[in-house]
């Protein structure tokens, strides 16, 4: 039972994290998105060069015009990193909510499901100032949706065979 509201309550933050994020004003949505990619950047080359992979270092000139020129990768990137999280919430919700329902079933239904909210988030950001809604980026977000469902569906199997071993293994010896 506890399992059940966890999940539930992911599946409801994150959907409140999106709707959040959407209600965002464009100038400013797009000022934390800058800032936040220009943090990961200057990280990741603080650990590439920690670990050797990277010996020069970087102006903060150059830092500046590499997050200007992926800017935008990086935004549709969050697009589909943030619905394939969702699709496996999802995904792990309906599976602890349903009783033998085909995994193959609860795939569709939570692709369907990312989809159907990647909709109606784009119509909400047709009212936030600044925003628009973009069909593009509901194809992005149900591409994340779909690849995220089918991790959860493929690491659904894995640990079931994982626990079958297990199982066996512990049954031998007895």
């Amino acid at each position: 039972m506890a399992k059940r509201i966890i999940v539930l309550i992911l599946v409801i933050f994150w959907l409140g994290l999106i709707f959040s994020y959407s209600g965002t004003v464009e100038s400013l949505s797009a000022y934390q998105t800058k800032a936040l990619f220009e943090k990961t950047v200057t990280f990741g080359i603080k650990i590439l060069r920690g670990i050797g992979l990277v010996n020069r270092t970087y102006s903060q000139e150059q830092i500046d015009n590499f997050v200007n020129n992926y800017h935008l990768v990086f935004r549709k990137f969050c697009h589909f990193t943030i619905y394939f999280i969702l699709a496996v919430f999802v995904s792990s919700a309906i599976k602890n909510f349903t009783i033998r329902f085909p995994l193959k079933a609860i795939i569709i239904v939570a692709i369907g499901f990312c989809f159907l909210y990647s909709i109606t988030d784009e119509i909400h950001q047709l009212f936030v100032p600044g925003r628009s809604g973009n069909i593009k980026d509901c194809l992005i977000d149900t591409l994340g949706a779909t690849l995220g469902a089918h991790f959860y569906y493929y690491a659904h199997i894995w640990f079931k065979k994982i626990k079958r071993k297990w199982l066996s293994r512990k049954l031998a010896i007895i």
